[in-house]
């Protein structure tokens, strides 16, 4: 039976729009994939920008905002695999839980999928792809399914051909039905904040900095695995229990009241305190880093989703928000290598959300400290190929997760913070108590003369 394939008429123009005279351009088809061989909702299609190096902007950094035309090609095999690969990879970061990169498309004319040499680049293509996502399984998250989908709308007759490849990767598959829907789907937005409190051990806080984000990448992964094994609540009770008496999200929703009537709590192992493990002691300097603050999240699902795939969102959602900020923090923090002092507190990037023209849906964006909103849209511009009213990007004040570091000695933490590198409450508290100090001084003197 044909696995269907869910796209509305404004996606099918904006692939028209791109048609080249004669030449071909390429892009990612981002979405959710609802159940296992269930229907492939496609949410966003975006245009693949010219190679990183040369225009791709990592999401939350500033760039010119001006308009940038599709990058064409005389044949399929010209497209430049790793600008696609590059584009995955950021586009994924700013995808919420639960969507990911469903496959590319390919705009031109003939027909794409008969062609030998061009099916063979498109292969290439989805290899590299799968490859540069399964690199960071925290960034990618529990996608069901690879990257397969491939679609092709021919300048020629006009037609929209869908194909995926087999999970061995070795033949292209015709098994997909197109459904062009008259508008956008309707998703269900489920919106929630997870308090975070952890700390971990850092080993050899004189080495260079490459070591300290080694052992934050570790961090990730023992938090990923604490995820993995949590509880996902929906209305105080378990989604199990749930999914034993609703078949989908719908018929949940149905029964719960309606839209926005559901409420979501994530119950993970919190842990507080400083590590107290013996291995913190290994080397010359030792110490720990400390990671809190509170993580805003918002989850879409489609009405064929189950209660699983809810869940598994959920987590996909908090795990893929603070990867991709310490991904962010991680090169900030490699660009001190050289630097002997290496402790401080800092507040990473900032999650904001992004509304999609024509659709529910909010992509993310993150903010480093300094950076506005309006300095964003150029990344978000061409990372999502779309126009984005400032006023209707939405910013959260609960969204803040910082990280500190600090020595360790003889059973006592030490947090030392630069004073360049401080948050602004922080720094105001220091002047104030420089300023109460030099006042108190005149005074002690003229109290012991």
């Amino acid at each position: 039976m044909a696995r269907p394939v869910l796209m509305d008429v404004s996606q099918r123009c904006y692939l028209e729009a791109l048609a080249g005279g004669g030449r071909y351009t390429a892009g990612l088809v981002m979405g959710q994939a609802v159940a296992a061989g269930g229907a492939m909702a496609v949410v966003h299609l975006a245009r693949t920008p010219p190679p990183a190096g040369k225009d791709l902007v990592p999401p939350g950094e500033d760039c010119c905002c001006e308009a940038v035309g599709a990058t064409y090609y005389d044949a399929v095999e010209e497209i430049p695999l790793r600008g696609l690969c590059e584009h995955a990879r950021l586009v994924t970061r700013m995808l919420p839980g639960g969507m990911w990169v469903l496959g590319l498309f390919v705009v031109g004319p003939g027909d794409v999928l008969s062609d030998g040499a061009a099916t063979r680049h498109l292969h290439a293509a989805h290899r590299q792809l799968r490859a540069e996502l399964s690199r960071d399984p925290h960034l990618r998250g529990a996608c069901p399914e690879p990257t397969t989908l491939v679609a092709h709308l021919s300048e020629d007759p006009g037609d929209l051909r869908l194909a995926r490849f087999s999970s061995d990767s070795r033949s292209l598959l015709t098994d997909l039905r197109l459904e062009t829907l008259p508008r956008p789907l309707d998703w269900h937005a489920f919106s929630f904040t997870y308090d975070l409190d952890r700390a971990f051990a850092l080993r050899d806080l004189g080495v260079s900095a490459s070591g300290h984000v080694g052992r934050m990448r570790d961090f990730l992964d023992d938090f990923a695995e604490d995820l993995a094994g949590s509880a996902c609540l929906v209305n105080d009770l378990p989604w199990r229990a749930l999914s034993e008496r609703y078949g989908s999200l719908k018929e949940f929703v149905a029964a719960a009241g309606g839209r926005g009537r559901a409420s979501v709590n994530l119950v993970l192992p919190r842990g507080c305190q400083l590590p107290e493990h013996q291995d913190m002691v290994i080397g010359r300097r030792a110490g720990y880093s400390h990671v809190r603050g509170s993580i805003m999240s918002v989850v879409y699902m489609h009405d064929d989703s189950t209660l699983r795939e809810f869940a598994r969102a959920v987590k996909d959602d908090v795990l893929r928000s603070l990867a991709s900020r310490l991904e962010v923090y991680w090169s900030l923090f490699e660009e001190r290598a050289a630097e002997e002092e290496v402790r401080y507190v800092h507040e990473l990037p900032k999650r904001v959300f992004v509304p999609l023209p024509l659709c529910e849906i909010e992509f993310s964006d993150y903010l480093t400290l300094g950076i506005k909103i309006s300095d964003s849209l150029g990344s978000i511009h061409r990372n999502l190929d779309v126009d984005v009213n400032i006023d209707s990007i939405k910013k959260s004040e609960c969204d803040i997760v910082k990280i500190s570091l600090g020595e360790k000695r003889d059973g006592h933490a030490q947090s030392v913070a630069t004073f360049n590198q401080m948050t602004t409450a922080d720094m105001k508290v220091v002047i104030y108590t420089f300023i109460l100090i030099c006042l108190a001084i005149p005074a002690l003197v003229v109290h012991l003369r």
